[in-house]
Order: C-alpha cells, then sequence, then structure tokens
C-alpha cells in the first residue's frame, strides 16, 4: 500500500512544480500509467507471497488420492482460487463451476475444515433440477480434506463419466470461480 501511495506523490501527487524533479512524468497519461504500473507491481508482490506460503502446504496437506484423481490442470486452478482468497483475507468458502466440453458439469466446494453433515448439504443445495430438460445425471462424487484438517474439496461431476485415460479435469472447456460468504 505504501508504494502506490509513494508513486502517487512523486508521479504527480504535487502541483508545486518547485518540487517536480526532471525525470518526473508530466502528462496525466504517464501519470496514469505509472501508478498503474505501481498497483500491479504492489498486486504481483503480494499474489505471489501468498503464493509461495499456499502452495507448500498445499502439497504437503493434500492426500495422495486427490493428486492421483484430480488432473495438474484442476489442482492448478484450485491452487490459483485458494491463493487469491486467501490474499485477500477471506474465509475459505469456494464454489468452482466447470463446463466439459461434452456438456457434463462439474461443481466443486472448497471449505474450511472437516465437517460432519458438509457433503449432504452439498447435495441438499447443488444447482440442478432433474426435471429440467437436458438433465445430466451424478455419475460422480470426489472428496478429500486436507490432513491437517484446515481445508476440504468436494467435487460432483454431472454427466458421462469419462475413461481413466482420460479425466474429467482434464476435459475443462470453462471453469467459473465463484466466492461464498
Amino acid at each position: 500500500k505504501q508504494l502506490t501511495i509513494s508513486a502517487l506523490r512523486i508521479y504527480g501527487g504535487t502541483r508545486n512544480f518547485a518540487d517536480r524533479v526532471s525525470w518526473q512524468a508530466e502528462s496525466h497519461h504517464d501519470i496514469q500509467r505509472v501508478t498503474r504500473n505501481a498497483i500491479i507491481h504492489e498486486l504481483t508482490q503480494e499474489q505471489t507471497k501468498t503464493i509461495e506460503k499456499v502452495v507448500p502446504w498445499f502439497l504437503e496437506n493434500m492426500p495422495e488420492s486427490y493428486f492421483h484423481q484430480v488432473s495438474l490442470d484442476t489442482r492448478m486452478s484450485h491452487i490459483k482460487a485458494i491463493s487469491a482468497v486467501k490474499d485477500a483475507d477471506m474465509d475459505l468458502h469456494l464454489n468452482l463451476q466447470t463446463t466439459l466440453p461434452n456438456g457434463g458439469q462439474v461443481f466443486t466446494f472448497v471449505r474450511p475444515g472437516k465437517k460432519l453433515g458438509r457433503l449432504l448439504d452439498f447435495v441438499k443445495h447443488l444447482p440442478w433440477n432433474h426435471n429440467q430438460e437436458g438433465y445430466l445425471a451424478l455419475s460422480r462424487v470426489k472428496v478429500f480434506t486436507s490432513k491437517d484438517e484446515l481445508m476440504s474439496i468436494s467435487t460432483f461431476i454431472y454427466g458421462e463419466e469419462s475413461s481413466k485415460d482420460d479425466p474429467v479435469e482434464t476435459r475443462a472447456a470453462e471453469t467459473k470461480f465463484l466466492i461464498m460468504p
């Protein structure tokens, strides 16, 4: 935060020309560009620090079965989403929706800790109506809890189940990240 305030002061926060130096940006366009770059740099540095904490924790604490059953692309999406929430200092409540190329749907819920009855709560609130045209049956459920029990990931897959050589996660076409209060 200090960098941004400093950048504003150095690159145009003052109108007193006696305080300006020869290399200082003078046009509004240049001032805006420098300020934008300073903000991007600051956010990138903060996110990098968070990712450097989240990745080792994630790799050390997720169960072996998670790494066997979830594709690298999906794991990376999980880590990105978890890092973003951690970076924002928010509670870990994420709902991820993935649309597969074959029209299937994957709903992933990331929650803090381990809670009895949570899976049933997810099932009750899944956004799927079996009376709807184009209904896809639930084909698979995956539930993982971190070894330290600080996080759980529950995945509900609708549509045709893929073969082991072609995991459903690697065929994801689009993922939407929703942060839940």
